[in-house]
């Protein structure tokens, strides 16, 4: 009875982590495509409110993500027209699980052009 509860205590465990190393996968997995599709979004939003946040709902239930845009800042002998430096943002954003505390943060950069141009 000792070396069965053992064996089925050791299966169990394992039957655990399979399942969560299974999340983890779908989570970096779907990483990519959703951050393309969100800075997609951003990037070309009317909205210029910048430091936003939301979920990807439908379809993706229990993800959320928040972006915050600055200002390009350079150190000397960069420079910039003011134009461009208005233009050029520092694009972070954070992508997460509440419910299992998976997370993912991108950064990049972007020059935004308005619609007009």
């Amino acid at each position: 009875m000792v070396l069965l509860a053992m064996v089925l205590v050791t299966l169990l465990q394992l039957h655990s982590g399979t399942i969560q190393l299974a999340g983890a996968g779908k989570f970096k997995g779907m990483i990519p495509l959703l951050a393309g599709r969100q800075l997609a979004l951003l990037t070309t939003s009317s909205d210029q409110s910048y430091d936003r946040s939301g979920d990807f709902k439908p379809g993706y239930e229990g993800l959320e993500w928040r972006s915050t845009f600055e200002a390009a800042a350079f150190e000397e002998p960069v420079t910039l027209s003011e134009l461009q430096s208005d233009r050029l943002k520092k694009i972070q954003l954070d992508i997460y699980a509440p419910k299992t505390g998976r997370s993912h943060t991108i950064i990049t950069w972007r020059y935004l052009v308005e619609t007009d141009d």
